[in-house]
């Protein structure tokens, strides 16, 4: 607060034509801190101005800024096609400028946009270079942006021991950057790193970390996704419940479209597992609606794989259904996702 406070000053002071390149910049980190926060309409606010004061003044720079701002902003929102168009953009200019922390922070975004967009190889490949030129460039923290999102993918192609390798790295980044909220993000997907590596005791323990620490912060930007990531991993039914129905609590009130994704994600793996048709329904329909503005693939076959799953383990066993299991395992398979399916052979019971 204290530091939007002061940029809204200096904002004040910053007025003519001859401040327009300074205002664009104050804008841009305006929305940059307004972006954890989760204010999707003022942080998307600020950075469509200094879009257009970039505009009007002809700075490269600022403009790269803001594109990469707009992304964000975006991202936030769940428009993850329009948000990778503006990161594509701002890499683009970046890298005909060289300045690269911006090239390195927004192309480790492309790597989660790719993600949803179902297409994991190019997702996997921005965010490979986004690390090797952020090593280059010491920055640290789009090295953290880019172990980050590629531990995701990994996972997300059940490749557990090399997300774990890569969140050994993060960790050690967020600590020494002291950056809690990435060490939250990354505790959480270690703890389905070792869960996937079947080192349960390990992953329950550190889930139980992320979740202290999420006591203590009360952390919004990624607080209904380590509440999902402990329910994944979590010792009993009991517990699972517990952890979903206040992350349930929390989406009421949060925005943030990362959130809504992973958890509704998580939340059909695991009444998948424990047999509850019902939940996987809500969950899907829950995905449809979050993404409506603008469907994404990604979230699409999670939420159709959601409502086949659910008429699977209520008995059905028609060849309608099979095909569309069938159909879903197939797309799953060529988008490079590793998702689990019921076996739908003829002589299946």
């Amino acid at each position: 607060k204290g530091a939007l406070d002061r940029l809204d000053r200096a904002a004040a002071l910053a007025r003519g034509p001859r401040h327009q390149g300074l205002l664009a910049e104050i804008l841009s980190l305006r929305g940059n801190i307004l972006f954890p926060m989760g204010e999707l309409d003022a942080c998307l606010e600020a950075h469509q101005r200094a879009l257009e004061l970039a505009g009007a003044t002809g700075s490269p720079l600022a403009e790269a800024r803001a594109l990469g701002g707009m992304g964000d902003a975006l991202y936030l929102r769940g428009r993850m096609i329009t948000a990778d168009g503006y990161y594509a953009r701002c890499v683009d200019l970046a890298r005909r400028h060289g300045w690269a922390r911006i090239e390195a922070g927004n192309l480790a975004m492309r790597g989660l946009t790719g993600m949803y967009r179902l297409r994991l190889d190019q997702a996997l490949a921005a965010s490979e270079q986004a690390g090797r030129i952020a090593v280059a460039a010491s920055d640290y923290r789009g090295e953290l942006l880019s172990v980050n999102n590629l531990s995701t993918l990994h996972l997300a192609q059940d490749r557990p021991e090399a997300a774990k390798g890569l969140l050994e790295r993060s960790l050690v980044l967020c600590r020494d950057m002291g950056s809690p909220r990435f060490e939250l993000d990354c505790l959480s997907q270690m703890a389905l790193a070792l869960h996937g590596l079947g080192r349960a005791g390990q992953a329950w323990a550190t889930a139980r970390e992320a979740l202290d620490q999420l006591d203590r912060t009360d952390d919004q930007f990624v607080g209904p996704t380590v509440l999902a990531f402990a329910a994944r991993v979590a010792p009993d039914r009991e517990t699972r419940r517990a952890l979903l129905d206040r992350g349930l609590r929390l989406l009421d009130s949060n925005t943030i479209s990362h959130n809504h994704l992973a958890f509704h994600e998580q939340a059909i793996e695991i009444a998948w597992r424990d047999g509850d048709g019902d939940a996987m329904d809500r969950c899907a329909k829950a995905l449809d609606l979050h993404t409506r503005a603008e469907p994404l693939p990604w979230a699409t076959l999670i939420a159709d794989r959601g409502r086949a799953l659910a008429a699977w383990g209520r008995g059905d066993r028609n060849d309608t259904l099979r095909r569309r299991l069938a159909d879903l395992a197939a797309r799953a398979r060529q988008a490079g996702l590793v998702l689990d399916f019921p076996p739908t052979e003829d002589d299946e019971p």
